[in-house]
């Protein structure tokens, strides 16, 4: 199972513009739902066919009556690598086809020392061709003691989430720091914004 930090880390760094939608969220809903991936024909079409990796991936989160939904990506397990998530929630996605969505990755502490008025954007490197600006990160509030890794939250515009969804490799850069995404965390990240594609919609979500 994931730490509970790390699930209180997402929902906690959201905006706070956000609160009020997010706070419906709780850690017991993020943690405990196991949510199999899938696709529908609105996400091949957008996406092309989701490949057999992205099918067997693992995300967590839940879906309700009320078309509200979250969704994190990864397994229910701890891999060995610090944890790397896209998190998507309803009321947070825009309105495209193609949600938005936020990204979690663990940074060096030092990162907490930036002045962020005078720093550059986070930059989305993808397959060592595509760069795509993210705008400032959303540092944690750590009291006291910082661990030697932290948090740091990134909303991804429509844009890398679509590209996020069709990288063989990606990393992220800011400060001269360079972070980058695994492979495993990818796949999960692709099938993520693929479910929520086929919920947003209304399509029924195929596991084959």
């Amino acid at each position: 199972m994931r730490l509970p930090f790390l699930c209180l880390a997402a929902l906690l760094l959201m905006p706070t513009h956000l609160s009020g939608q997010v706070s419906v969220f709780t850690v017991e809903d993020s943690m405990t739902r196991r949510i199999k991936s899938g696709s529908c024909p609105l996400a091949d079409s957008i996406l092309g066919p989701a490949s057999k990796a992205v099918l067997k991936a693992d995300m967590y989160g839940f879906f309700r009556a009320d078309s509200s939904y979250l969704l994190n990506s990864g397994p229910m397990k701890l891999r060995n690598e610090m944890p790397q998530e896209l998190v998507i929630a309803a009321g947070t996605a825009g309105h495209d086809s193609i949600p938005t969505g936020y990204l979690t990755l663990f940074f060096p502490r030092k990162v907490m020392d930036a002045d962020l008025q005078h720093a550059p954007p986070v930059a989305l490197i993808v397959d060592d061709t595509v760069a795509i600006p993210l705008g400032l990160p959303i540092m944690p509030e750590i009291r006291g003691y910082a661990p030697s890794s932290v948090p740091v939250q990134v909303k991804l515009t429509t844009a890398a989430v679509r590209s996020l969804t069709r990288a063989n490799k990606a990393r992220v850069e800011f400060l001269r720091t360079r972070m980058f995404i695994t492979r495993d965390n990818l796949t999960d990240m692709a099938a993520t914004a693929r479910v929520a594609i086929c919920f947003r919609s209304g399509q029924g979500i195929s596991r084959e």
